[in-house]
């Protein structure tokens, strides 16, 4: 009897991440006050964490000396993604010469978190308030039962029309619209302050490892 081919198991699927983009709610805010709120709350809240961030700079490249020059030339750097570079080559560098596994594991982890949360302080910082009617289908749009009732539409954070990589465009919703730029996410109140919860949690994260970094660099090295 001929060997039955073995059928592969099919693929898991890939579990939400804390930082992917939530699915646009089917309301905004009542008022657009309590989105511009939570925008400045959440980018608030992320200077924190970049402060903390400049910090472990500091720590890792002057750790006998004052850190801040270090400070100032990791605010020097316009882009998060070049302040992350910086450290991930400063943490390189200080656990190659004085190598502690745990430590640059937990340092790598974080950074890499943070990393991946940019992408949503980046959304939050650049977007737009704006009027919502809920999701349709895949894309963004206007549910039938608001084509009569414009005065029903709440608000939101999307991004900008001219942001051509974070909105789709769609047939026109209204009379004379020729196109519309349905947006790629679309955020209330309460996504931005899921944001801002995690903004916190990795600005004590980073502090916390901002304590052990410290206590290794000042620790002295073995004979």
């Amino acid at each position: 009897m001929p060997k039955l081919p073995k059928i592969p198991n099919p693929p898991t699927p890939r579990q939400p991440k804390a930082w992917d983009s939530p699915p646009r709610p089917d309301e905004g805010d009542a008022g657009e006050e309590a989105v511009w709120a939570a925008v400045g709350r959440a980018l608030s809240k992320w200077e924190d964490l970049e402060h903390r961030l400049s910090m472990i700079f500091g720590i890792l490249v002057a750790p006998d000396a004052d850190a801040l020059p270090a400070q100032r030339a990791y605010g020097s750097v316009l882009t998060f993604r070049g302040r992350k570079e910086m450290i991930d080559a400063a943490a390189g560098a200080v656990f190659f010469s004085k190598p502690d596994p745990d430590l640059a594991k937990a340092l790598l982890s974080l950074m890499k978190e943070i990393g991946n949360f940019a992408a949503r302080r980046n959304e939050v910082a650049h977007g737009s308030v704006a009027t919502y009617f809920g999701p349709v289908g895949t894309k963004g749009g206007m549910p039938p039962a608001l084509l009569r009732r414009p005065d029903k539409a709440t608000f939101v954070l999307r991004p900008p029309e001219y942001a051509t990589n974070k909105t789709a465009l769609e047939p026109g919703r209204f009379l004379m619209e020729q196109a519309y730029h349905a947006p790629i996410y679309a955020y209330s109140s309460v996504e931005i302050g899921v944001f801002e919860r995690h903004f916190v949690r990795l600005t004590q994260e980073a502090h916390d490892l901002y304590i052990r970094l410290y206590r290794h660099q000042r620790t002295p090295d073995k004979p």
